[in-house]
């Protein structure tokens, strides 16, 4: 009995080390997106927001070289542990100087 009792723990401890591991690294990646996608022109904009819709928080990039320009709306579907960020930098990078 002491021997389950020890491997709940350890399985526990680990379980909370992992939680722990993904959060940090979440907050370092929200971060590290805010500063790699800067756009160092006047007038540019690139700016992660948290929205609300249908009681469920989610995320808008706003990305381009002029806030004046009108917005491109690009649904990029992603799942767990894909992001659609990284794709959306390199393909559509010729977008923007004409859209948000």
């Amino acid at each position: 009995m002491k021997r389950v009792l020890k491997i709940i723990k350890w399985l526990a401890a680990i379980l909370v080390g992992f939680t722990l591991i993904v959060f940090i690294s979440l907050q370092a990646y929200k971060i590290y997106l805010e500063y790699s996608t800067e756009i160092k022109t006047p007038g540019a904009i690139s700016e992660l927001e948290e929205i609300t819709l249908g009681n469920l928080k989610q995320w808008i990039f706003f990305r381009g070289e002029d806030k004046n320009n009108p917005i491109l709306i690009s649904q990029k579907r992603s799942g767990p542990s894909r992001s659609p960020y990284i794709f959306s930098k390199a393909s559509m990078i010729w977008l923007l100087p004409q859209f948000l």
